[in-house]
């Protein structure tokens, strides 16, 4: 074994081999990549026409704690029962908007993921419609219970 002074002396240089994923990317790279992605997610969300830096489309969700997150939560619902939440391809948030966004997010990805839960659907319609609010009934819980939770917590 070689003492620490001889390691010293001489030295080992490994040459690091550089993955492509730390080569430099042009900006008309990224966009063309953002643009494959948001189509395939478009797909998944049947949502058409193609991409096109004219056609894209985000909903932005801003602060005010709880109580904006709230007013998000009906605005989502009135979205979804409408059959308009998929046609998003971007989601923006803020202090309070972050919470129903965030919340948005972490549920459609459980929803629509069979990796992650196995009651998971793989249709985004199936959050348009767990969001959708139904008939108020006084003697029946009206609503789905993850929105059910959302509201207690």
């Amino acid at each position: 074994m070689a003492s620490s002074q001889e390691a010293n002396r001489h030295p080992v240089h490994k040459k690091s081999k550089r993955s492509k994923i730390d080569d430099p990317v042009t900006l008309d790279e990224v966009l063309k990549r953002e643009r494959e992605r948001l189509n395939k997610s478009r797909e998944k969300r049947h949502v058409s026409p193609p991409v096109h830096e004219d056609n894209l489309i985000g909903l932005a969700f801003s602060g005010g704690g709880i109580r904006s997150a709230t007013f998000n939560l009906g605005f989502l619902q009135a979205l979804a029962q409408k059959g308009l939440l998929s046609k998003f391809d971007y989601l923006s948030t803020v202090s309070g908007g972050g919470y129903i966004g965030s919340w948005l997010a972490a549920f459609t990805k459980r929803y629509t993921d069979p990796t992650k839960d196995e009651w998971a659907q793989n249709e985004f319609s199936g959050v348009e419609k767990a969001l959708s609010p139904g008939r108020y009934d006084p003697d029946q819980r009206s609503e789905p219970p993850v929105l059910h939770w959302l509201r207690l917590y």
